[in-house]
């Protein structure tokens, strides 16, 4: 298996870059340019650990290289990358949510524009189909990001497009008002909520 990219926690460690105090700052700014030097290619778990150590109140000692020989040896990196792990199943999960939602708000405006009859009129109703799908395309994006950055088999993102694509002919060929593109997008995340489960689980 590939190993795990974590040049995306980048700017999450920034974000918590500025949270800290201004000592704690001086601290990671010394560190920052140790492992900057030292640790090129793992900088971001790196800085992570140390960022999750300055919150929690503790300080870095001034011997760099015995403070990260104790990170390895101590099992910190594997307890930061389950951290991080953790939040991107959060992330995924919420992101699966908000695409089911909002995609098939989408696909209501996409019916109700066909048949001309809008909820509340075409301008409104379409301002929010406008949002909806800028939010179905930033989750998918995001659902995205996680599978390749953890290496994970491709399909769970076609099936998203699969049942999209299912979903727009059901709307240009079913005349009833009986609707089952939702169900069909909840399947859809139901089965992928319980495949990638345990595939997070056996990421760290």
């Amino acid at each position: 298996m590939k190993a795990i990219d974590y040049s995306d926690i980048a700017r999450d460690n920034e974000r918590r870059v500025k949270k800290l105090t201004e000592k704690q700052k001086e601290e990671y700014t010394k560190i920052l340019s140790y492992l900057l030097n030292n640790h090129p290619d793992d900088l971001n778990i790196y800085v992570s650990v140390v960022l999750s150590n300055l919150e929690e109140g503790k300080s870095i000692p001034s011997d760099y290289r015995k403070y990260i020989q104790r990170i390895k040896r101590n099992g910190l990196i594997k307890e930061e990358q389950k951290k991080i792990r953790d939040r991107d199943y959060e992330k995924f999960n919420v992101s699966n949510i908000w695409e089911v939602f909002t995609t098939f708000i989408v696909l209501l405006f996409f019916k109700n524009w066909l048949t001309e009859n809008y909820l509340i009129h075409y301008s409104a109703d379409i301002l929010i189909a406008i949002l909806a799908s800028y939010v179905a395309i930033r989750s998918f994006l995001i659902k995205r990001r996680i599978v390749l950055k953890y290496n994970f088999e491709k399909r769970y993102l076609y099936l998203d497009i699969f049942a999209l694509i299912v979903c727009v002919i059901i709307k240009l060929v079913v005349k009833t008002n009986f609707d089952i593109t939702f169900l069909i997008l909840v399947m859809s995340y139901l089965i992928t909520q319980r495949q990638m489960k345990p595939m997070f689980a056996n990421v760290v």
